[in-house]
């Protein structure tokens, strides 16, 4: 009997059913999340692999400036070990016919690092300016096959931002980005190993902060890429009512709606000026703490080499050497 009144419930009907709704709604919610997420990742692969079939005719010219970075890294893990052997070798002993020539070959790696960089520099700002040519011209020609549809819906304005803007982006990427990933990878690594042979405690020592700071660059990251993502797509619409105010400008006055077009302007750029001011906080909440997690670096070196050369187990050497990395 008490389950046949429940069953005859409308109330307990209606609760379950509403129940069922939620849980459905919430199983597609899940569901457009999870396909959002892969249609996101598909693209951003088909962007590298686009990025990556216009760097393919430059790939030795690539190659060439990331040799060069190769060696300036490799100057930079050399100079600390030389600064050892003088702190080590020739200070307590005034040797001076030592001294001359391991100066005479910091200051060559100084100068074989100057020649590098200015060199790869030059090679990659080279293929970044052929690479977004054969960009700009290759959309230039594909805009001029497209049908009439295209246009009518896409607004100018909007076109002329992601051919100027986000090319540009593009090309930053290839001139600095590139080697910057490539040089901070291998400087990590070539220190990491360095360390190790220097001083393992040392290299603990340091790497204690390491866990805090990679997760706070990664949050960093996090928030800071849709705030710029957001910013590009204002800048966009932006452009595009500027494009389009001054396309008919004629037109706004013969039906005298500049205070319109005026306000409209005004709405728009202040919504710009929000999300850089966003953008702004972000990464000043962030970008300081890293500095403030790499500064710490410091101290605990002092600290963990005094203590360690206190106990015999390190020379001052090997702290300056360290200090190199």
């Amino acid at each position: 009997k008490i389950a046949r009144r429940f069953m005859n419930n409308s109330s307990l009907k209606e609760t379950l059913q509403k129940t069922g709704d939620i849980n459905g709604q919430i199983g597609v919610s899940y569901a457009k999340v999870g396909r959002k997420a892969r249609q996101e990742r598909k693209s951003k692969m088909d962007t590298t692999k686009r990025l990556v079939g216009l760097m393919k005719p430059y790939k030795w010219r690539i190659a060439m400036a990331m040799l060069l970075q190769l060696v300036v890294i490799a100057s930079r893990m050399i100079a600390p070990l030389i600064q050892k052997s003088i702190v080590n070798d020739v200070i307590p002993h005034q040797d001076l016919d030592r001294l001359l020539p391991l100066c005479g070959g910091l200051m060559a790696l100084v100068l074989m690092r100057a020649v590098c960089t200015y060199r790869r520099g030059l090679t990659l700002e080279k293929v970044s300016q052929n690479v977004v040519y054969d960009l700009r011209t290759g959309l230039y020609r594909h805009m001029q096959e497209l049908p009439y549809q295209f246009y009518d819906k896409h607004r100018i304005g909007e076109i002329m931002s992601r051919m100027t803007g986000d090319i540009e982006g593009i090309r930053n990427l290839i001139a600095g980005g590139l080697v910057s990933v490539f040089d901070n990878l291998l400087n990590f690594v070539g220190a990491l190993i360095f360390l190790t042979f220097l001083s393992w405690q040392l290299m603990l020592a340091l790497l204690i902060s390491a866990p805090i700071l990679a997760y706070t660059a990664w949050q960093f990251r996090k928030r800071i890429h849709p705030a710029f993502v957001n910013i590009r797509e204002q800048n966009a619409v932006l452009n595009t009512r500027t494009t389009e105010n001054l396309a008919g400008m004629r037109v706004v006055k013969a039906f005298a709606r500049e205070p319109y077009e005026f306000e409209q302007f005004e709405k728009d750029n202040r919504k710009l000026l929000k999300l850089n001011l966003k953008a702004t906080w972000i990464w000043s909440d962030f970008v300081p703490l890293m500095e403030l997690l790499s500064g710490l670096c410091y101290p605990v070196m002092l600290i963990a080499g005094a203590v360690l050369i206190f106990y015999n187990k390190m020379d001052i050497g090997t702290l300056v050497a360290v200090n190199g990395y």
